[in-house]
């Protein structure tokens, strides 16, 4: 939209907001606000300050402790709760010979669709041989070393030398010299 096209507008909002347009004027502002969305939203603004402005025009100048209690209070956007009320009932009014607006939905539609659906596919895992063997082997000789560690006999450590002996007996019943050495069993 352009400069020259909000001029028209306010143009014409004016015209039928003082109830000076003519039937060709308010036509030509229906078909502007039909054609273009941000023609209807600069119409929308345009009549909210518009009449907004009428309302302060309603207040003397010259008494500006009046338009300040007037302004001051519970008001929305700088505009008094009364006025708000004024604009409404203008909206209602209009509002009942409107012309019906269509909204193209298709591309409402478009933009609310994903540009891209990314589907992630989980990756093929392959073990590699060299990696199995190792791990076969060293699981084998973990196991083969706990079992030579549980099952191997003792080592025998030697605990004592015979230096001499008199008529001694032993369990094994072997004769033992001196100079033998004696081993423990565990």
């Amino acid at each position: 939209m352009d400069e020259r096209q909000c001029i028209r507008i306010s143009e014409l909002l004016l015209l039928s907001y003082d109830g000076s347009a003519s039937p060709e004027d308010i036509a030509e502002l229906e078909a502007l606000l039909t054609r273009d969305r941000q023609a209807l939203e600069y119409y929308v603004e345009t009549s909210i300050n518009l009449n907004y402005f009428h309302c302060l025009r309603q207040i003397p100048l010259s008494q500006p402790e009046v338009a300040m209690k007037r302004l001051d209070g519970d008001f929305v956007s700088g505009i008094s709760p009364e006025q708000q009320l004024v604009l409404l009932r203008d909206f209602a009014e209009y509002e009942k010979c409107a012309p019906t607006i269509e909204i193209d939905r298709s591309e409402e539609a478009k933009e609310r669709q994903p540009i891209k659906k990314i589907e992630y596919k989980r990756p093929v895992r392959t073990v590699n041989r060299f990696s199995l063997i190792t791990a076969v082997l060293s699981t084998a000789a973990l196991l083969l070393m706990v079992l030579y560690v549980r099952l191997a006999p003792p080592v025998a450590t030697e605990v004592a030398t015979v230096s001499d002996s008199i008529n001694a007996q032993w369990s094994s019943g072997l004769p033992i010299e001196p100079g033998t050495r004696i081993l423990s069993d565990s």
